[in-house]
């Protein structure tokens, strides 16, 4: 019983520390999979769902979301924070 309590104190700490953004179609809004998002010091990709963890971008002034099918979009952690961590790209 008590590890099982330690695993769900664990999980709720990951959860409490990650920040999540889904970037989806501007005109379907479908989730965009594989869509880069970077700066100078880090870098993730999007999943299936068109979710990716950006926590390792907190504060950070300039993000860059980056998909080959799309036209790339350039914000802030301030802005993302703003939309709800909602992307749309065009």
């Amino acid at each position: 019983m008590k590890s099982i309590l330690l695993i769900f104190l664990l999980f709720c700490t990951t959860l409490a520390h990650s920040q999540i953004v889904v970037v989806s179609d501007s005109k379907s809004g479908k989730p965009i999979e594989n869509v880069v998002i970077h700066n100078d010091q880090s870098s993730a990709y999007t999943n299936k769902e068109g979710k990716a963890d950006i926590s390792m971008f907190k504060n950070a002034e300039r993000i860059t979301f980056t998909h080959s099918s799309y036209v790339e979009l350039r914000t802030s952690y301030q802005n993302l924070w703003s939309a709800n961590f909602s992307v749309k790209l065009f």
